[in-house]
């Protein structure tokens, strides 16, 4: 597989603690749709949270008895509600007031208690939320493998020209691949001052002269 082509050279980030310096390759829409591809690849499915909900409000169905089953569902149902008025904010809303902040918590807390019960009454339900925690790993897994280009410091050699992180490098790296997937995802949307400071394609070669080896554009 060919390196993923950005306009954004590989910036270089040390996770807290670790003496370890990556080079990761800023995520294009290509590579995230890799990231999927990949993912889906390894048998990982996930489900969104609408979708959930409606599974939820199924597990209740299933799970509670007729008395109790409605009052729960109407619970599920006006967190969903609420997951739909705020999906449909525009970017010019104005801000949430105190009361409906608080009513949203409210609803969180509530709808994730639920949840949980669901978790051990209806192994269905169980099932699905499972599929979301292995598709989250798995994702981040591949995410990794795929935006990691080298390193400094590390526990063996890497330079990537062509192929992913190996599986078994990663296994070397266990305490970092937290850190290094929420780098990864942050970086698929630059602050507008880190879209500035980027160099794109025409800006000439990096530091090393005409070295294939990535080169940090920054210090860790």
């Amino acid at each position: 597989m060919s390196m993923l082509v950005s306009g954004r050279r590989p910036v270089a980030f040390r996770p807290p603690g670790s003496a370890v310096t990556y080079l990761l390759q800023p995520p294009t829409p290509y590579s995230w749709a890799e990231m999927a591809r990949l993912t889906a690849a390894r048998g990982a499915v996930s489900h969104g949270g609408f979708d959930m909900g409606r599974r939820l409000k199924a597990a209740i169905d299933r799970a509670w008895s007729t008395e109790e089953a409605p009052h729960f569902i109407k619970i599920v149902e006006q967190h969903l509600a609420m997951l739909s008025a705020m999906a449909s904010r525009g970017p010019d809303a104005p801000p949430l007031t105190e009361e409906e902040a608080k009513e949203a918590a409210e609803s969180i807390v509530r709808y994730g208690e639920l949840a949980e019960e669901a978790r051990r009454r209806d192994p269905t339900f169980a099932q699905a939320e499972a599929d979301n925690v292995f598709h989250g790993e798995i994702q981040a897994i591949e995410a990794i493998r795929l935006h990691v280009v080298g390193w400094e410091n590390g526990p063996a050699e890497f330079r990537r020209a062509q192929g992913l992180l190996p599986l078994g490098l990663m296994e070397l790296i266990q305490d970092d691949l937290r850190a290094l997937w929420v780098e990864i995802a942050r970086l698929r949307s630059p602050s507008k001052d880190e879209e500035k400071n980027s160099s794109s394609p025409s800006s000439g070669p990096s530091e090393g002269g005409n070295s294939s080896t990535p080169k940090p554009a920054a210090g860790p």
